[in-house]
């Protein structure tokens, strides 16, 4: 389903739209944006409108379109919600390469916590990502994911296999960490 409209300092994140599929397909089909990504080939256009349509029905799943000065920049998800469990693994996607650096993810990370642990019943979130992607381990680690453990040599990258690393926070270890964060601000 589409999570309701985040405003953070430096983006908005909201529901999905059709028109943002064409966006996404551009995005994707960078070299330099889908490296790290599991998925190396953009998809169709049908394909992406069929996810935009799918994810919007979807009980077990949230998803918005990050949007900086009215553009869509990415997107940011949670998958696979275990109501009953209380778990769902989180996803962010920034597919423009000039805003990589600008804290643009640290912040969506910290608006996608801040939702998931005061509004929603979960008590813990997981993610992942390729070893070599220092940054998104950087931002993961922003909001206390922390590595839990590791798929080796999972995917093929610049000639070599690399890892793909683990991480969870649970609500407990996020809300000490935003105590702590308070405390230091």
């Amino acid at each position: 389903m589409n999570g309701p409209v985040i405003e953070g300092k430096k983006c908005l994140l909201r529901p999905h739209r059709p028109e943002d599929a064409a966006e996404f397909i551009r995005m994707l089909a960078d070299p330099k944006v889908n490296h790290y990504l599991a998925r190396q080939n953009p998809p169709s256009l049908a394909g992406e409108l069929e996810w935009i349509e799918a994810a919007a029905k979807n009980p077990n799943s949230l998803g918005w379109t990050i949007e900086i000065e009215g553009q869509c920049v990415g997107n940011v998800g949670l998958d696979g919600i275990d109501w009953h469990n209380g778990t769902g693994t989180a996803g962010i996607f920034i597919g423009e390469p000039n805003l990589w650096g600008a804290r643009i993810a640290s912040e969506i990370a910290q608006l996608l916590a801040e939702h998931i642990f005061t509004t929603l019943p979960l008590r813990k979130v997981k993610s992942s990502y390729l070893a070599p992607n220092m940054a998104s381990g950087a931002v993961q680690a922003s909001i206390g994911l922390r590595e839990v453990g590791r798929w080796h040599e999972e995917y093929f990258r610049d000639g070599q296999w690399v890892d793909l690393v683990l991480t969870e926070v649970t609500r407990a270890e996020w809300e000490a960490l935003r105590a702590e964060l308070l405390l230091e601000g």
